[in-house]
C-alpha cells in the first residue's frame, strides 16, 4: 500500500518560533536555566563539541598533567611514623578535598533539581508568574534523588563513552596513519549517535518525572519507547538546536567585537592622555559588562532549547510531529502516484 502524506503542522518553525519567544519573555527562568545549563545544556551535538574540546585539551596539557601527579603525590606523603602529628597532617591535605567534594556535590544537586524545575514551570505555566517559578522549584526539589541519579547516568555513560575517542585521537596525532585517522572518524560518528542517544533519553526522562510524576525506572521505560518513536526528530531537533547555538555565538561575537571597537579607541586616548584610573574604572565596567551580557546569552539559549524539547514532547505525545526527512519521503511517493 503507498505511503500517504498525513496532514500535520510545521513541526521546527512552529515549535522554535514559539521557544524563542517563551524563552525572551520569561526572563524570571533565566537564573534556573543557568543553574540548569551547568550539567545539561539540553543541546544534543553540544556533547560532541565538548569532548572533542576536552580531548584537545587533555593532549595538549598531557605534561602538565602528569607533572602535576608527581607533585599531588609528593605533598601527600605521610610522615613514617604515626602520631598525633600525621593526623594533622592527613586533616590539613583532606580538607580541600572534602571541601571541593561538598561543593561539587551542592551544585550538582541544585544544577539537578534547576532541570526538572525548568520542565515543571513549562508544564505549569500561569499568568502568576512568580509562583508558577516557586511552586517548579518546590516540586522538583521534591524529586531530587530521582533527578541527582539521573544526571549520574547520563554523565556516566557520556563519560564511559568519551573513552571511545581518547586512544584513536591519540594514535591520529602521534602516528598518522590513514587507517588510524578513519578509526578515529568511525568512533567520533559513535560517540555522535550515543550522544544523541543519551541525551534525548535523559530529556525524555526528566518530562516523564516531572510532568507525569513517575519514578526514575517507568520514566526511563517510557522514555525509551518514546525516543523508538521519534529517533529521527530527536536528530534534526539536535541540529536545529546545534545550528541556533552556531549562530547565537557569531551573532554574539560580532555585537561584542562592534562594542569594543569604541571602547579600545576610548583605551588608546586614556592611555595617551595619560588617566590611569579612569582607564582602569572602564576596563572594569567593560569587563562586567562582557560578563552579564554572555551569562544572560547562555541562560537564553539554554532556557530556550528547554523550552524546545519539552514542545517537542508534547507534539510527539500527541502523535502531531512528523519529522522533516519523513515528509519529504512522503511527499515524493505522494507525487508518484
Amino acid at each position: 500500500m503507498p505511503l500517504r502524506l498525513q496532514p500535520t503542522r510545521p513541526v521546527y518553525r512552529e515549535i522554535v518560533r514559539e521557544a524563542l519567544t517563551f524563552a525572551w519573555s520569561e526572563r524570571q527562568l533565566w537564573p534556573i536555566a543557568l543553574l540548569a545549563g551547568i550539567l545539561q545544556t539540553a543541546g544534543v551535538y553540544d556533547a560532541v563539541a565538548t569532548a572533542l574540546l576536552k580531548i584537545s585539551l587533555l593532549q595538549q596539557q598531557s605534561d602538565w598533567i602528569q607533572g602535576s601527579l608527581q607533585i599531588l603525590g609528593q605533598a601527600f606523603q605521610p610522615p613514617t611514623s604515626w602520631s598525633w602529628a600525621a593526623l594533622a597532617f592527613w586533616m590539613a591535605r583532606l580538607q580541600p578535598l572534602l571541601w571541593g567534594c561538598v561543593i561539587f556535590f551542592l551544585v550538582f544537586t541544585i544544577s539537578s533539581i534547576a532541570q526538572g524545575a525548568l520542565v515543571q514551570a513549562f508544564a505549569t505555566s500561569t499568568s502568576n508568574r512568580l509562583r508558577s517559578v516557586r511552586d517548579a522549584c518546590l516540586a522538583a526539589a521534591s524529586r531530587w534523588p530521582s533527578l541527582i541519579l539521573l544526571n549520574l547516568l547520563s554523565l556516566f555513560f557520556l563519560g564511559l563513552s568519551r573513552t571511545w575517542l581518547f586512544i584513536p585521537f591519540g594514535l591520529s596525532v602521534s602516528v598518522p596513519i590513514a587507517w588510524v585517522q578513519t578509526l578515529f572518524v568511525l568512533c567520533l560518528i559513535a560517540f555522535g549517535l550515543f550522544a544523541i542517544v543519551v541525551t534525548s533519553l535523559h530529556l525524555f526522562t526528566l518530562h516523564f518525572l516531572m510532568i507525569r510524576e513517575q519514578s526514575l525506572s517507568v520514566a526511563l521505560e517510557s522514555a525509551v519507547k518514546l525516543f523508538k518513536r521519534a529517533w529521527l526528530l530527536c536528530a534534526e531537533i539536535g541540529l536545529v538546536l546545534y545550528v541556533f547555538g552556531l549562530i547565537a555565538v557569531i551573532g554574539l561575537s560580532i555585537g561584542l567585537v562592534v562594542l569594543t571597537i569604541p571602547l579600545a579607541i576610548l583605551l588608546v586616548l586614556l592611555s595617551v592622555i595619560g588617566w590611569v584610573l579612569p582607564q582602569e574604572i572602564l576596563l572594569l565596567v567593560s569587563a562586567g559588562f562582557l560578563l552579564v551580557v554572555g551569562v544572560c546569552a547562555f541562560a537564553y539559549v539554554v532556557l530556550f532549547q528547554y523550552s524546545t524539547w519539552y514542545k517537542l514532547f508534547r507534539r510527539v505525545n500527541q502523535n502531531a510531529a512528523v519529522s522533516k526527512i519523513q515528509r519529504m519521503w512522503m511527499q515524493l511517493a505522494a507525487k508518484k502516484e
